[in-house]
């Protein structure tokens, strides 16, 4: 199979598996309402793969659509400094909802700056990977039918030939949907 028609193509993957709540247990409505009302710095909490900047972005463009000022501060193994992440902020954050995902990849000191820059924002979203000191907006718990749940929809009529690997592939990688999807990529390659 060519790369480019593969169903498991990272660009494709990004088009299909767009955040769903109610795969979750949860609905738009009921996230976007904690969303408005809520205040302070709250978590969502997922193990690697769950979904937990997936959910982030859907949420900021949800939220930004019903006029709320939304900011995004992404951190990763590379993505490590903090004045680059924070250089677009406003100085009043009062009525903002920031979107913080990755922060724990700062080292201490830039976490503490950054908690305080942000501490004037009506609402702070930020992604751990267990649970912490922050109250929970929500756990994502991914499992094996998540993870059938997500191939049945991205393969299609290729589901049956990876299905009987998907367990073992799970249990492999953690828990981690993300490494799944990729081996499935690398199955059909």
């Amino acid at each position: 199979m060519r790369p480019q028609d593969n169903p498991f193509a990272m660009a494709r993957l990004e088009q299909v598996l767009a955040f769903r709540p109610e795969w979750h247990g949860q609905s738009w409505d009921g996230l976007l309402a904690r969303a408005e009302t809520g205040r302070g710095k709250l978590a969502v909490v997922g193990r690697h793969g769950a979904g937990k900047t997936t959910l982030l972005d859907a949420m900021a463009s949800r939220l930004a659509a019903r006029g709320h000022p939304m900011h995004s501060v992404f951190f990763n193994d590379t993505h490590r400094s903090l004045e680059p992440a924070i250089a677009d902020l406003p100085r009043d954050l009062r009525d903002a909802i920031i979107l913080v995902d990755g922060d724990t990849h700062l080292p201490l000191i830039g976490r503490a700056r950054l908690t305080r820059r942000l501490a004037a924002a009506r609402l702070v979203l930020c992604t751990r990977h267990r649970r912490c000191l922050l109250p929970v907006f929500i756990r994502l718990r991914p499992d094996a039918a998540l993870l059938h749940r997500c191939v049945r929809e991205v393969a299609g009529s290729i589901y049956p030939r990876l299905a009987p690997q998907l367990d073992a592939w799970f249990v492999l990688e953690s828990g981690n949907i993300r490494h799944v999807l990729r081996r499935c990529y690398d199955a059909l390659g």
